[in-house]
């Protein structure tokens, strides 16, 4: 799956529209997925739900600080549809979207813009 935002043609009256497009895509993915566990996004692909959290799906971690998960610098942020969000400060801002559990599944990020 590809999110590619110059390709979207929703006639989206605000950005966070077309941010919620991405939320979309992961929540189809974990549609297909067996046994999703996790879900690793990039610190901009974190800010492009977190922009297009419309529908709610996204739920943020309830602690003050993103909770960091042992020995590592990947930090839980949330959930959606009950699976983990974890975000991986050096995944650069096109990384693909990774949905790990028995298989991993993956949604390419592309031409993200903020205005």
């Amino acid at each position: 799956m590809i999110y590619d935002q110059d390709t979207l043609n929703i006639g989206a009256t605000f950005i966070g529209e077309e941010h919620s497009i991405l939320s979309t895509l992961i929540r189809l993915q974990l549609t297909k997925s067996n046994n999703p566990l996790r879900i690793v996004v990039s610190p901009t692909a974190l800010t492009i739900i977190q922009s297009g959290n419309i529908l709610e799906d996204f739920k943020r971690s309830k602690t003050a600080f993103h909770q960091s998960i042992s020995n590592s610098d990947l930090k839980i942020v949330g959930t959606i549809d009950d699976v983990e969000v974890v975000m991986d400060p050096y995944l650069s801002e096109n990384e693909p979207v990774r949905i790990i559990g028995d298989e991993i599944s993956l949604i390419e990020v592309k031409n993200i813009r903020f205005i």
